[in-house]
């Protein structure tokens, strides 16, 4: 995947780590070599320090970018909840308030993922309230680049599928009738292929 330089006659050993720079369709990385290498194993001039310092200026001086120590910009939120990780939207603490943030704790399954179009790799889940019903959305797919799931069943491209709860606690899994998958379409899947990698539905 581009680890070759150019010249196949002479390879180089790449030493690591590399700072890498991602691009909508391929990968501009810095090897230890000072060459600018991309995905293709094109190389170009050894400008290494040069894009290392613009990286780094971007980073730091990016227009509209937020940080707890300017004190000349203030951001209202309103009323409006806000999930403190950082100290972005914090410029100092008074008396005894602290940012802590507690460690997550394992509770009961959700949902069982054992239908054959969910594979052995769920991810990318989406939860909302509508009304009086949750609504949840996940990707289902399976591949050989889950190793700590080995089984003998095909690859399969990737599935959206849909679950639903009054609660939030208890699912069940609607048989919607929409997508095919291994020739029925006795499934909860809203979408398949290439665009349900992913999907992030949102209400408006």
């Amino acid at each position: 995947m581009g680890c070759e330089p150019a010249d196949q006659s002479a390879p180089k050993k790449l030493t690591s780590p590399s700072i890498r720079l991602y691009h909508v369709s391929s990968w501009i990385y810095f090897t230890a070599d000072t060459t600018l290498r991309t995905e293709s194993g094109m190389k170009s001039q050894p400008i290494l320090w040069l894009l290392s310092a613009i990286a780094v200026i971007l980073h730091y001086f990016a227009p509209g970018t937020i940080r707890g120590d300017d004190s000349a910009a203030v951001l209202d939120i309103g009323l409006r909840r806000e999930l403190f990780v950082d100290g972005t939207l914090i410029t100092k603490f008074a008396g005894k308030a602290e940012l802590r943030l507690h460690h997550p704790v394992p509770r009961e399954v959700v949902l069982d993922c054992d239908r054959p179009w969910e594979g052995n790799s769920v991810n990318y889940n989406t939860v909302f309230q509508d009304g009086d019903r949750y609504r949840m959305y996940y990707r289902g797919s399976h591949g050989n680049y889950v190793p700590y799931v080995p089984d003998n069943r095909p690859n399969h491209p990737d599935v959206y599928c849909y679950a639903e709860s009054s609660d939030g606690i208890r699912w069940t899994r609607p048989n919607l009738g929409l997508v095919e998958f291994n020739g029925s379409k006795e499934n909860n899947i809203i979408l398949k292929g290439e665009g349900a990698h992913a999907f992030s539905p949102f209400k408006d």
